[in-house]
Order: structure tokens, then sequence, then C-alpha cells
């Protein structure tokens, strides 16, 4: 999530409509013409054919089987999440980042004054060996089509990766956009009920120029997209060029590394229920075996009340399996997130000098299984 976004409210509305239960828990101009919209040019993709691995080769469900080959990704693997309005001094920052023992921080980005920002303690991280993963969230226009929220989305995007681009070498594209008020109708099951068929263009749209993007100006770095909760549908149809009322042959979004959103309320992310029925799926897999891409899990956290010997089985159960799926092609994890607010999500607490419960098992953990 943002920082202008109430986690606690989301994952409080996704239990109370029962989307948990189903789905949760159980540039060349070319590109950038809105002629490319139309579903005879779908041969056109967002994509990321500069990674580093090789990720599905055509728009077929079938053709994702890429082997048994695991993906790979030079990253580190603990990680946690910020934001650019935290305005710490640099060495404090760098300071609380060592505490926690992570290498890796995700960072929301939304504004040529976030980008700025973010330039500013950037060469602090990296002289520490800290990696940056910026997540770009543009606003999704539900009311303009598909290539408006595109030109939209791509100049907005151009404008933070000329700034970002000599610290950031991955991107997020978005942020729970498949779980937009617009875009998820909240009724899980049927392709026409799940998600609005009127207004997936236009988030599809919004990837797209993300994406194109940051590949033109930024080639070599990797581009990820992310959903919540069992939403592999949606980033099956957004993969293959496909829409929820069950057209075929639109733009096809293709990105290189998948990255999902997971809470502990939802349930346990390696046996998740499957949204349309059928066995429940270990979501790594799940996205490894359809995609062919690495994973992150670029938001995760316990319940938020949890405390005591709650909040230690849940945060130590779930990094466990975190670490066990590495060999299944999971490559980084982000905690949400370093500062404790008042939905009670963080690491460190409100004098941002101390551990909170949540930050001492953390380190504990990172400490008892080093991962290199």
């Amino acid at each position: 999530m943002t920082k202008q976004t109430s986690r606690r409210e989301m994952l409080r509305l996704l239990a109370a409509t029962g989307a948990m239960v189903a789905g949760c828990s159980s540039e060349d101009d070319a590109l950038r013409d809105p002629s490319n919209d139309q579903p005879q040019n779908a041969d056109v993709e967002s994509s990321g054919e500069d990674a580093s691995f090789t990720p599905a080769q055509d728009a077929s469900s079938e053709a994702n089987d890429a082997g048994p080959t695991t993906p790979t990704l030079d990253v580190p693997f603990y990680g946690v999440n910020i934001h650019p309005d935290y305005f710490r001094p640099n060495a404090q920052l760098v300071s609380l980042l060592q505490m926690l023992r992570v290498k890796h921080v995700r960072v929301d980005v939304y504004s040529e004054a976030t980008a700025n920002t973010i330039v500013g303690f950037a060469p602090a991280l990296a002289a520490a060996g800290i990696q940056l993963v910026a997540c770009i969230t543009p606003g999704l226009h539900h009311g303009e089509d598909e290539q408006a929220n595109y030109q939209s989305a791509y100049d907005l995007t151009k404008t933070i990766v000329t700034k970002l681009a000599p610290h950031v070498s991955i991107y997020e594209c978005g942020n729970e956009l498949d779980r937009d008020a617009y875009t998820y109708t909240g009724t899980p099951g049927a392709l026409t009920g799940t998600y609005s068929n009127a207004v997936w263009p236009s988030w599809r749209g919004l990837l797209r120029g993300m994406i194109d993007a940051i590949k033109e100006l930024q080639p070599t770095a990797k581009v990820g997209v992310d959903f919540c909760c069992s939403d592999f549908d949606a980033a099956q149809w957004m993969w293959d060029g496909s829409q929820p009322d069950g057209s075929t042959g639109h733009p096809k979004v293709r990105w290189d590394v998948s990255m999902l959103h997971w809470y502990r309320i939802y349930g346990d992310f390696d046996d998740a229920p499957n949204p349309f029925g059928g066995p429940n799926v270990n979501l790594v897999k799940e996205y490894v075996e359809r995609f062919g891409c690495p994973v992150m899990f670029t938001e995760w956290g316990q319940i938020p009340e949890a405390t005591g010997d709650e909040l230690r089985n849940q945060i130590v159960d779930m990094m466990t399996k975190f670490v066990a799926d590495r060999a299944h092609g999971l490559v980084s994890i982000f905690y949400y997130q370093l500062s404790l607010d008042e939905q009670r999500f963080g690491l460190i607490d409100g004098t941002w000098a101390n551990l909170t419960p949540a930050g001492e098992v953390f380190v504990d953990f990172v400490e008892k299984n080093p991962v290199s």
C-alpha cells in the first residue's frame, strides 16, 4: 500500500465482503499510438524483454510451461517498506535499516517531488549496501479510456525514472490496482463478476504506460506488477491480453518480476484458496509456473492486533515459509513497514530509536536465518 491508504481498513473490508474466503484466505511512438489499444494490434507487448531470465514466450497459458528451471534474481532477500515523507536524516535512516538487518527497501513514489526526496537519501543507502525498489503509484482514472491512462502513467513514470535511474534498478508498477474500488467489484468467482470489464482497459493502460516508459529510459531495469491475495486470475488475463468478459486479443502486459501482497489475515500464502475452486495453491509456485518470473512479496505482515506469542508465531511462521520458498523462485520479501503507525504496522516505534515487539521478532529471525 502507499502511505495515503489505510492498510487495516482495506484488510477489514476484504474480510467483511467475503473476498477473503474466495480469493485471499480462502518510448516508441507506435507503442503510444491510440490505435495500439485495439485487439488487432495485440502483438505489441509492454514487456520485460531485457530480463536476464526467460519468461513465457507467447500469450497462451500453455506456453507458460518454461520447464523445471527456477527463476532467480540477484537481490537481497530481507527487506522493508519505507515512505518518502519520513524526513529522517540520512544517517538515522541508514542506522535504522542496519538495526533491522535489511539490505532491500521498497519506497513509494508518485510525483517529481517524491522522486527528488528519494534522490536525496538513495546515495546514503547505496553506500551502506542497501538496494532500492521504487513503487510508482499513478492515479487510476477510471472514467478515462486506456490511451488516456497510458499517457498519464507514461508521462509521470518518465519524469520519475529520469530522476531515479542512477539509484534504482527494479520498479513496481502500481500499487494494489487489482483491488482498486473501481476495478474490483468484490464478487469473486465468475469472470464478469470479479472485475469491472469497463475499467479493465484503464488499468491495463496504466500498467502499459509505466512499463513502456521504464523500458524506454532504462532498458536494463526490471519491472514488476503486484497482485493481492489469490488474484492470479487477473494476472493471467493481463499477461494473455484478455479481459473479464472473456474477450481476447487485447494488448498484453508483460513483466519481469511477479510482485505479491499478502497479510496473515488472508491465511497461508503457501496454501491459498483458489478463487475458481480446485485445490489450494502455493502462490509462489503458482506464479512461477504461470509466468516463469521470479517472485517478490513486496508487502507482507501479521494481523495488526496480534500480541505476545501470537504475534511471534505469525511472523516466524510466515518468514519460515518465505525462506523455504526461495527454492521455488521467491527472491525477496518486504515487511510492511519500517515505522509504527496508528494501525500498529511497524518494526520501529514512534521514538524512531527502538524496535517494536514485531521488530524484535523480525530481527531475531533474520539473525538466526541469514540468507546469502
